[in-house]
């Protein structure tokens, strides 16, 4: 096994207990707990399988300092993907706008936003 392998394998394990612990962080209501889960699932996105790119790290990072901001990560295909950011309700317009500023500043590139809530989940219908 080469070394990238093995950093992209322990990616993969390191990730399964992320997505356990986010369970019981979902659970628990602790949603610092959910954020620091997402800023570290990027960054093995971004250091150990090695799917992220300079826009999708920048976004990351600028939601990191950016206050109000729960937890970020990319998602999707990689290589150019989107990210996910987790902000409180009534900063959202706030966080948009400061993020999309600072990435056409960076890139020159219009930063595209999607704007979702959480719903009550899946369930069933009868």
């Amino acid at each position: 096994m080469t070394s990238k392998m093995f950093q992209r394998a322990e990616y993969v394990i390191e990730e399964n207990q992320r997505t356990l612990d986010a369970s019981i962080a979902l659970a628990e209501q602790k949603l610092p707990d959910l954020g620091a889960l997402l800023f570290e699932s990027h960054k093995g996105l971004s250091e150990k399988y090695e799917v992220s790119c300079p826009e999708l790290d920048f976004l990351v990072q600028q939601a990191r300092h950016l206050p109000n901001v729960i937890g970020a990560r990319m998602m999707g295909g990689g290589f150019g993907g989107c990210t996910i950011n987790l902000v409180h309700r009534d900063k959202v317009d706030s966080f948009v706008e400061k993020t999309a500023l600072a990435y056409q500043k960076k890139f020159q590139i219009e930063l595209t936003t999607h704007t979702v809530t959480i719903g009550d989940g899946v369930q069933r219908i009868l």
